[in-house]
């Protein structure tokens, strides 16, 4: 006969059998404040944490490497940060863009692509996690907002000691949306700088909402429910959004594989800043928005910068999304793909046997 999941009485997963029992021990712990979140295999999924050398100097030059200290007594650690600085600082008004980047990017990764920020006079505070790039410790989900407010702390001496002045606009991509936020909802308080626009950038926003999760959960059977239904979200960034009451820009790809589109929707519904606007891209998925919508990221991101600058950008755009896919593009998707954006976009599969049927209901028409 076969064992039952985790042992059976007496056997591996002790206590008699019971699987939250098993599973508490395999994480180290009882129900405690981060059992799960803390754990290192639960990191080891959610970040992909490489290093990187340092290879500029902390004070002087357009580009400069540098470490801040993040945590709290016993619990301390160095993050790094490269500085990016545009052609001018002085007689000119310049804006900061605080960037918390994606769990397997690291803040060097850049490049060129700082000349978009260049262009309106932004400089570029692009910073690491622990344990990516030249920083010391080990990546944690729990850690991640604490050490984002050590960052916004010390951004401002940093910024000093370049010689650049002006608003602060935090933008977070994928995973670094946690901290970009975080540091937006807790904007003048606690110590930290005002801040004066936020981009989530194909964003996560409730961890346990991701289909990975979900997945690791079903492997788990109901043990593996119970056990993340008493682990709350580490985060809690959608709840943080709605502190954050500051002119906002929601970009995610809608074919996202990896955060699910509705994470950008529920994003921008608990945004309350009248002047926010939410951007999808029909043909973008997690990692290639760039690729795919460059030009329409770069001049989304350019009008909410320069607004924060103070310039006339004309009036709020709506929140929309980006324009329709077309049939090409709507045929190109799997089943699953199209399922999941007639769900984003509200529109009903009832009568839905075939393909193509999932199709012509996106497009408006009437089924064959």
């Amino acid at each position: 006969m076969a064992q039952p999941p985790f042992g059976g009485p007496g056997g591996a997963g002790g206590a008699g059998g019971d699987p939250m029992a098993f599973l508490q021990g395999l994480l180290g712990g009882d129900n405690g404040a981060g059992s799960l979140w803390s754990h290192p295999l639960i990191a080891q999924f959610a970040f992909n944490a490489r290093s990187a050398p340092k290879q500029y100097g902390e004070n002087e030059g357009r580009v400069r490497d540098g470490t801040i200290d993040v945590g709290a007594e016993g619990d301390k650690a160095k993050v790094g940060y490269r500085l990016y600085l545009p052609e001018t600082t002085d007689g000119e008004k310049t804006g900061v863009v605080l960037y918390f980047h994606g769990n397997a990017e690291v803040c060097t990764d850049l490049g060129t692509f700082v000349d978009v920020f260049h262009k309106i006079n932004y400089a570029v505070l692009s910073v690491d996690y622990r344990g990516y790039g030249w920083s010391t410790g080990s990546p944690s989900l729990t850690k991640l907002c604490p050490d984002a407010a050590d960052i916004a702390r010390a951004a401002p001496a940093i910024l000093a000691t370049a010689g650049v002045r002006g608003p602060i606009v935090t933008i977070g991509r994928s995973i670094g949306a946690a901290s970009a936020v975080h540091v937006a909802a807790n904007s003048a308080k606690d110590g930290l700088p005002a801040v004066a626009g936020l981009v989530v950038d194909s964003g996560l926003m409730s961890i346990t909402e991701l289909p990975m999760v979900s997945s690791i959960v079903m492997m788990l059977g109901p043990a593996g429910a119970q056990l993340l239904q008493n682990s709350p979200d580490p985060m809690n960034t959608l709840a943080k959004c709605k502190l954050a009451n500051i002119p906002a820009l929601v970009l995610h790809g809608e074919r996202d594989e990896i955060v699910p589109v509705k994470q950008a929707h529920d994003c921008a519904n608990a945004l309350p800043h009248p002047r926010k606007r939410k951007l999808i891209f029909p043909t973008a998925s997690h990692n290639d928005v760039l690729i795919v919508a460059g030009r329409e990221w770069s001049d989304a991101v350019s009008q909410l910068l320069r607004g924060c600058l103070g310039e006339d950008v004309g009036a709020a755009p709506p929140p929309a999304s980006a324009p329709a896919p077309s049939e090409d593009d709507l045929r190109a998707m799997s089943i699953k793909e199209l399922k999941a954006l007639c769900a984003s976009r509200g529109v009903s599969t009832a009568g839905c046997s075939e393909k193509i049927d999932l199709v012509n209901a996106l497009l408006g028409k009437k089924p064959l």
